[in-house]
């Protein structure tokens, strides 16, 4: 079978990356498909993830964006397919180029709009005026363009609501492997977090919950994986706040041993699809807080069963929440094992099977 996907970046760091590029790799690797992949502007990078080489990888160039955005990248994009002439097309992307695709794309191929991200995702502040207007009018258009694709691949049921799809919908949640089989002992004073440097990760705010959470537990420290330039200034962020318990640390591919020296795991994202992350800390065995942010968390996370959710946006409850897990081991210790049986739902090979049965072989 031959398999075309298609997303923004191959070289970043973050969790869509990481799932598709994984997704890729296993439909090569272990179904012996023909994968080609196609990201853009991205010349000469190599994926951030390590995938089987027999992966094809196309870049298209486009400048800013613009009406000559949009066409070049439908003129290459269509080239492309036309070259590869591929089986099922798999799209990863939630800017406005994936959801004008349907109207213009032409194949006989299967095409299948991945869904990782919330129906109200914003990747910047926004003005009253635009969420007054532009926002519910994209979100009308965006409804009724990812019903143009053959099928809709959801990570939830809250999902396949949310964008009210009623037919040609398949859930396959995102999976999770923790190869090297450590769970955390939840006595090392580390509180993790990974992310993206994005307005939607809400960066900002998880230092403000810091600064005040710090000042009562100053032999914890906060570590956070992600890059100290992109929507935010990180660094300028701390030195604001006057912080020197939080360590950033450079993306990097492998982060197993982060999550198996930490005990907590913080998410203070607006919106989130179906996060990796939480799933990721919750199979090495972290606890897990988070903002019940539109829509992923609450998918995942059960509060005071699993994990801990706080109403979003409420900094009191995440503050007093979060002081509580690190003054307390029991706390923490209760919620571990059922962190680890919820993580154990979504493995590697389980949810691959259920994606041949409901996608490549649907």
């Amino acid at each position: 079978m031959k398999l075309l996907f298609i997303a923004p970046t191959i070289s970043n760091f973050g969790g869509v990356p990481k799932i598709c590029l994984t997704r890729a790799d296993y439909c090569a690797r272990v179904w012996g498909d023909k994968v080609h992949f196609i990201s853009q502007n991205e010349a000469g990078k190599k994926p951030f993830f390590d995938v089987d080489a027999s992966i094809i990888f196309h870049n298209i160039e486009l400048g800013k964006k613009n009406l000559i955005f949009f066409s070049s990248y439908i003129k290459q994009v269509q080239a492309l397919v036309n070259s590869i002439q591929p089986d099922i097309i798999l799209v990863f992307d939630n800017g406005l180029k994936a959801f004008l695709l349907p109207y213009f794309l032409k194949t006989s191929a299967k095409t299948v709009f991945e869904c990782h991200s919330a129906l109200d995702v914003q990747e910047q502040s926004t003005t009253v005026l635009f969420d007054r207007i532009g926002a519910p009018l994209y979100k009308i258009f965006k409804k009724a363009a990812v019903k143009r694709y053959d099928l809709f691949l959801a990570l939830s049921k809250a999902s396949v609501n949310e964008w009210k799809v009623r037919k040609n919908y398949v859930i396959v949640p995102n999976f999770v492997e923790n190869k090297t089989g450590k769970i955390a002992s939840l006595h090392g004073k580390t509180v993790l977090a990974v992310a993206r440097n994005a307005y939607e990760k809400g960066l900002d705010r998880m230092l403000d919950i810091w600064q005040n959470v710090s000042q009562q537990n100053q032999d914890w420290k906060l570590q956070l994986i992600t890059t100290e330039t992109g929507f935010f200034d990180v660094k300028q962020l701390i030195a604001e706040r006057k912080l020197t318990n939080v360590e950033i640390v450079p993306p990097q591919q492998n982060i197993d041993e982060f999550y198996s020296e930490a005990s907590v795991y913080m998410l203070t994202s607006h919106y989130e699809g179906f996060p990796l992350v939480l799933l990721e800390a919750m199979a090495f065995g972290l606890v897990v807080i988070a903002y019940n942010c539109p829509i992923g968390p609450r998918e995942i996370v059960k509060n005071n069963e699993n994990g801990l959710l706080i109403e979003n946006n409420n900094q009191e409850e995440y503050i007093s929440k979060l002081n509580l897990l690190l003054k307390n081991f029991d706390s923490r210790e209760k919620l571990q094992h059922q962190a680890i049986a919820r993580a154990s739902q979504f493995s590697l090979e389980e949810m691959m099977t259920a994606f041949n049965l409901k996608v490549r072989l649907g």
